[in-house]
């Protein structure tokens, strides 16, 4: 695996489709998310052509509570998303929901990978990723304390 391109023009990634590429990134869960509830990750990316192929996206993520231990393992998930034959039309791919079950305190860290399976997909062209970002249900403003809900 290597890292994916980028666009000179405006700073985007472009994920080859002969290969498999690679972004790695940490995400602090914010403390006005709800403890152990669900967290739904997901990808904003533009088909670079015309083609209607499916790109294959992987979201692997590692996550670990204040002081809790990272697995040291990453679980992966995979979507197939098609191009609509649209060039640089924005599109969303969603990965299923990812459990926080036991991760009760404020601030867990996820340590994440996207990435193109692109040998795997029928996309015939590079795919621009424009942003990734986690959904997650709120029950706070934000912490009533310091390092506490």
């Amino acid at each position: 695996a290597s890292d994916p391109d980028r666009d000179t023009g405006d700073g985007t990634f472009l994920f080859d489709n002969g290969s498999t590429e690679i972004l790695m990134g940490i995400a602090q869960m914010p403390h006005s998310w709800k403890l152990e509830s669900n967290i739904n990750p997901h990808i904003h990316w533009c088909p670079t052509n015309t083609d209607t192929g499916d790109v294959r996206w992987r979201f692997e993520y590692d996550i670990a509570k204040v002081n809790g231990t990272f697995a040291g393992a990453y679980t992966s998930i995979d979507v197939d998303d098609a191009g609509d034959g649209t060039a640089e039309k924005h599109q969303r791919a969603y990965f299923a929901a990812v459990s926080m079950t036991g991760y009760d305190t404020i601030s867990a860290i996820i340590k994440w990978k996207i990435s193109r399976i692109g040998g795997s997909d029928t996309y015939n062209a590079d795919a621009r990723l424009l942003e990734f970002d986690i959904h997650y249900e709120m029950d706070t403003i934000g912490s009533r304390e310091e390092l506490s809900k």
